[in-house]
């Protein structure tokens, strides 16, 4: 478990101070993938450098597993009521591996030499190394580049060394840093699925900081939403994906929807804002889906339903489901139908003028 409490970081600058974190608290299960998403400026990578103290907070607390919690005091780790020495920072840090979006290899070493790089300090003999060497490279899939430079590697390779590299030390955790920016959608995909891959293999815990919904949609089981330094919304990332409660996760959301295409289709088709009907999306959570409850309304309701979009996914085992349509008939009898489906576990919103309501 990672629990962090009441973590603040400012950095004064020449232009002024900079507010990077505010009052984070968010707890980390073991064995999860941990996602925090935000723009850029969220503060979501001083909070994944706060974790392995690279940044030290101003204030706050953090527990990692079994070791004691750690203090901050005016930017000063405390531990047992002392100033951390450079010794216990070096010994914390071990336990947690860290990958970048721009992998940070040594250009001038082999594959094998930037993975040993980190196990050269830790008084291990040079057949110990080499052996373990060859057993991170296999666990990546990389057996094959053992001896070649990071100037013949393609960009989600570069990062399956950067990950080996990070996993030498048998970390517990494993921090990513917007690892997946710098590649394209294919080797995205292929690195997801890796370290989806380790976490179950390994059972390590993975924070992945990223800017993409998508990514946190493809491997995450929880997320943390942060803007202007605060974590402000935090949850499941079926539950965020199904109803989010602030305007910023609703942002993030719409844009790894399909639906989000509503805007295009607003703009050149205005039949749909017109006053003979009412234009919604609904959202069919796991608690409603497979329902058919749409046909129910409307013929208990007498009413059309023209979809206009839909679309159906499986986050973390479970169907959800969405749907814009145009519905038609009286006032009342639309209003009635809406009712219905609310009383029905269905998220309904109003769309007027090409904006939810």
């Amino acid at each position: 478990m990672i629990e962090i409490k009441n973590m603040n970081k400012t950095f004064h600058l020449k232009t002024g101070d900079v507010r990077a974190l505010e009052d984070v608290s968010v707890s980390i299960a073991d064995g999860t993938i941990y996602g925090v998403i935000g723009y850029s400026g969220a503060g979501k990578s001083t909070l994944v450098r706060c974790i392995n103290l690279l940044e030290v907070p101003d204030s706050g607390s953090l527990k990692i597993g079994s070791n004691e919690e750690i203090t901050m005091k005016d930017g000063i780790a405390m531990q047992g009521g002392k100033p951390m020495g450079e010794k216990q920072l070096n010994s914390l840090r071990r336990g947690i591996g860290m990958i970048f979006q721009h992998f940070n290899l040594l250009d001038r070493s082999t594959v094998f030499d930037n993975v040993a790089y980190p196990l050269k300090f830790t008084g291990m003999k040079k057949n110990q190394i080499a052996a373990r060497v060859r057993e991170l490279l296999e666990l990546v899939g990389l057996s094959d580049k053992i001896n070649v430079y990071p100037s013949q590697l393609s960009g989600g390779q570069k990062q399956r060394v950067a990950i080996a590299r990070a996993l030498a030390n048998n970390p517990a955790v494993l921090l990513s840093d917007e690892a997946t920016s710098a590649l394209d959608p294919e080797a995205t995909e292929a690195i997801l699925a890796l370290l989806k891959d380790l976490n179950r293999k390994l059972g390590l815990t993975i924070v992945l900081i990223t800017h993409e919904m998508a990514v946190i949609k493809s491997i995450c089981q929880r997320v943390a939403v942060m803007e202007n330094g605060r974590v402000v919304e935090e949850g499941e990332v079926y539950d965020v994906f199904a109803d989010p409660k602030t305007s910023i996760a609703a942002r993030f959301v719409a844009s790894a929807s399909p639906l989000s295409r509503i805007d295009k289709v607003l703009q050149e088709d205005s039949q749909f804002t017109g006053s003979h009907g009412k234009l919604v999306k609904l959202t069919f959570r796991k608690d409603c889906a497979g329902e058919p409850l749409i046909t129910m309304a409307a013929r208990k309701f007498n009413i059309n339903f023209n979809v206009v979009l839909a679309n159906v996914e499986i986050l973390q085992g479970a169907s959800l489901g969405g749907m814009i349509g145009l519905l038609e008939g009286t006032p009342e009898n639309i209003s009635a139908a809406i009712d219905y489906l609310t009383e029905n576990h269905v998220i309904t919103e109003e769309i007027a003028d090409g904006r939810l309501h």
